[in-house]
């Protein structure tokens, strides 16, 4: 079953060894064809459902990671009493309506600005325009008990999606410097208007950090730019004096957690077991959707990503007979198809310090037509490079860039 072997072979090989022959044949003592098979087809079953997140088929799925990694021998990451690591999210149904309003323009929620995070309330506040909301410039402003107005970006980045990043810089030193709350003025004919307003008047998924040491709930807002002459009016509101008034009504939440699971099998080496090398994979995919023309509903998640989360198992039952010199750190994210959501609330909320990780290993998608050759994505910026290459050698496997 060639199609199953290339899967997991860079997952064993990888882990620095100074005799990748003998390390070969020490995987094919403990590479179990028919018990990977049985990995993938109990984890894209029916039973599950989907494994989409917040629901019964998912949390089994998690409980049959854990199993599997205790019974290969690894335990608990430092600093954590159990294999799981829970991840707080929020489903949030967007707001039926609302208003902004300053001195005689009013705009319409869902038309002219929608929230990127927040609540349903008023907030009325005297309004600041502070630029493109750099760190001199909301100091300048003096942003205390304001609602804070900043054109979106940086002015330099020109794509909207890095936006979003920057946007959420902005935030964090809005609401650390005491604002009420933040409007960004959305200018971009790369992504247009009614493409943001779909976005986000749309059923959304996010993790909840004000459950976390990273506060979260700050009211911030995208607005349009289509009345321009309201949005010269705030670009001279820089003496942040007159009152605006923000209302917001009819979202509604529902909180709930999902974990990311993760194990680690300590290293050999007294000094290098300080180091880890990561083996990771996400287990949870879309659930139950749009039938297909046999009226199949749940979206089973085989190739995307029960193979990956199986290589992981078999990754630790292979660690836990043989161990390596760095210790070896088994994650399994949630919430991987929400956008990458278990993964960041990871690096946020690391049991380990990040700069002891020497490699990660991540295995996503695998299984696609051609079965004579591995394909790594980021290949070439690595100095794993050849041992990856010489590894694939040993199975008659090609090691290809993206």
């Amino acid at each position: 079953m060639k199609n199953l072997k290339f899967l997991f072979i860079l997952t064993f090989l990888i882990p620095f060894v100074a005799n990748a022959q003998d390390e070969a044949e020490l995987v094919r003592t403990t590479v179990n064809e028919a018990e990977y098979k049985a990995h993938v087809e109990y984890l894209a079953s029916d039973e599950l459902e989907g494994r989409d997140i917040g629901t019964e088929g998912i949390a089994k799925a998690a409980d049959y990671i854990k199993k599997h990694l205790k019974e290969a021998g690894a335990k608990p990451a430092p600093g954590m009493k159990s294999y799981f690591q829970p991840v707080p999210f929020k489903s949030v149904e967007p707001p039926t309506g609302g208003s902004l309003k300053f001195k005689k323009t009013t705009l319409e929620y869902g038309k002219d600005f929608v929230m990127f995070d927040g609540d349903n309330g008023t907030i009325n506040a005297p309004l600041v325009f502070a630029g493109f909301g750099s760190k001199e410039e909301l100091e300048k402003a003096k942003v205390k008990g304001k609602i804070v107005v900043t054109i979106a970006g940086d002015g330099e980045s020109e794509n909207p999606r890095t936006w979003f990043g920057i946007g959420r810089d902005k935030k964090a030193m809005a609401q650390e410097m005491g604002a009420v709350a933040l409007v960004e003025v959305y200018q971009s004919a790369k992504l247009p208007w009614t493409s943001i307003v779909g976005f986000f008047n749309r059923k959304q998924m996010v993790v909840d950090k004000s459950a976390g040491d990273n506060d979260s709930g700050f009211p911030t807002f995208w607005m349009s730019t289509n009345n321009k002459k309201f949005i010269s009016l705030l670009r001279k509101q820089t003496k942040g004096k007159k009152k605006a008034s923000i209302t917001v009504e009819g979202m509604k939440m529902n909180k709930f957690t999902s974990d990311n699971v993760v194990a680690v099998i300590e290293g050999t080496d007294p000094e290098l077991k300080n180091e880890y090398v990561i083996y990771s994979a996400h287990y949870d995919h879309v659930g139950i959707g749009r039938p297909n023309d046999e009226g199949d509903t749940i979206y089973n998640g085989a190739r995307d990503n029960a193979v990956g989360t199986a290589s992981v198992l078999m990754a630790a039952q292979h660690l836990g007979k043989h161990p390596t010199k760095r210790s070896a750190l088994f994650i399994l994210f949630t919430a991987e198809e929400k956008g990458l959501l278990g993964s960041d609330w990871f690096v946020e909320n690391t049991p380990i310090p990040l700069n002891q990780v020497a490699f990660c290993f991540n295995i996503d998608g695998a299984g696609y037509n051609a079965t004579d050759r591995v394909t790594v994505l980021g290949l070439e910026r690595t100095t794993a490079e050849r041992k990856m290459i010489d590894a694939c050698k040993m199975f008659q496997l090609r090691c290809t860039q993206d």
